[in-house]
């Protein structure tokens, strides 16, 4: 979460995919304003299973949501004179 500020989960304890640490598979830190943490070093088991969990229901949950190039960092090749829309595959 390079930026960013951290969560400010209230009721989910930061185990849920909606919390910002979460989801990326960072443990929640001083930047955080959240409420009853559990995503941090004194809560290692409960953590575990939830990521367990969240794999369980989506084994994709913590990879990134979008694809990259190899090297320009676009999102794929296709320009607007394609027959399609740019990266439509990929909005699907």
């Amino acid at each position: 979460m390079s930026g960013a500020q951290g969560c400010k989960c209230k009721k989910s304890k930061c185990l849920k995919m909606y919390c910002e640490c979460f989801a990326a598979g960072l443990l929640c830190n001083d930047g955080c304003r959240c409420v009853e943490c559990s995503n941090d070093n004194g809560h290692v088991e409960i953590r575990k299973q939830a990521i367990q969990d969240t794999l369980k229901k989506n084994p994709k949950a913590f990879e990134p949501k979008i694809a990259h190039g190899p090297t320009d960092g676009k999102v794929c090749g296709l320009s607007w004179s394609s027959a399609r829309p740019p990266c439509s595959d990929f909005l699907q």
